[in-house]
């Protein structure tokens, strides 16, 4: 009897200690818990999907590791491997890892997508955040905001009364659908839209032409989208703020 109700009261001890044991770990960020949210495609090539790395020191790739001839100035290139995630590459550097999604056109996500293929890592941030694609040109004749879509390219550029303001990487619609090219202008902003064609979410979602939208979305280093804009996480949250209904989207 007095073993029976040891256990018997020990038991409320138990399912307290567990109750308060899944608050005490550390919140999650704002951002963190949106890009959880939402970057759920693909599990299996996924790292570490809380953004909460615990290797706070982490450094990433040096000079020592990257080839660093024939690069722009302040990147070295740097040959994908298995099991390569955003720590080893950037370390725990945000700045840095978002420079090295928008020139490589993939999200920190889905590294495992480029294995074996040669990218470029900012080394030299001071040089790497002033980098600019040839590509992209410095001014347009477009007065107002409006975005470009370079399709061949995978990259967008935003501009401003003609100057550029910033630009980024993007994904187009993968073989078997279609991105349509052409003039537009932003028909409505939603912020958490949901597809009804595809039962997925869109989020930061900028509508442009039928059910075709700028949004958040997953980029693997290619095309991906089945004809949505895709943009990276930054990107998405930084047009969605800039770009007003009636804004001009050119897609080329």
């Amino acid at each position: 009897m007095t073993h029976r109700h040891s256990f018997v009261s020990f038991v409320p001890f138990a399912i307290i200690a567990l109750f308060l044991s899944m608050f005490s770990a550390k919140p999650l960020s704002a951002e963190s818990r949106e890009y959880d949210r939402y970057a759920n495609d693909n599990y299996d090539m996924m790292i570490d999907r809380t953004m909460n790395s615990n290797r706070a020191d982490a450094v990433g790739l040096t000079r020592s590791d990257v080839e660093t001839t024939d690069v722009p100035d302040g990147f070295g290139w740097y040959v994908m491997k298995a099991g390569d995630d955003i720590w080893k590459i950037c370390g725990s550097d945000k700045e840095r890892r978002i420079v090295f999604e928008n020139v490589n056109r993939v999200d920190m996500y889905h590294l495992g997508k480029i294995v074996g293929r040669k990218v470029l890592v900012p080394i030299d941030m001071d040089l790497a955040k002033s980098y600019v694609p040839d590509s992209i040109r410095r001014t347009i004749d477009f007065d107002g905001r409006t975005i470009v879509i370079d399709k061949k390219k995978q990259q967008f550029a935003a501009y401003e009364g003609g100057r550029l303001l910033f630009w980024g990487a993007v994904s187009t619609a993968e073989r078997g659908f279609v991105t349509s090219t052409g003039t537009f202008r932003i028909l409505n902003k939603e912020k958490n839209h949901w597809s009804n064609l595809y039962r997925v979410q869109m989020p930061y979602s900028l509508r442009y032409f039928n059910g075709q939208f700028l949004h958040f979305g997953v980029l693997v280093g290619g095309t991906s989208s089945s004809g949505c804009v895709h943009l990276l996480y930054e990107s998405a949250v930084r047009i969605y703020k800039w770009m007003q209904v009636g804004d001009r989207v050119v897609i080329m």
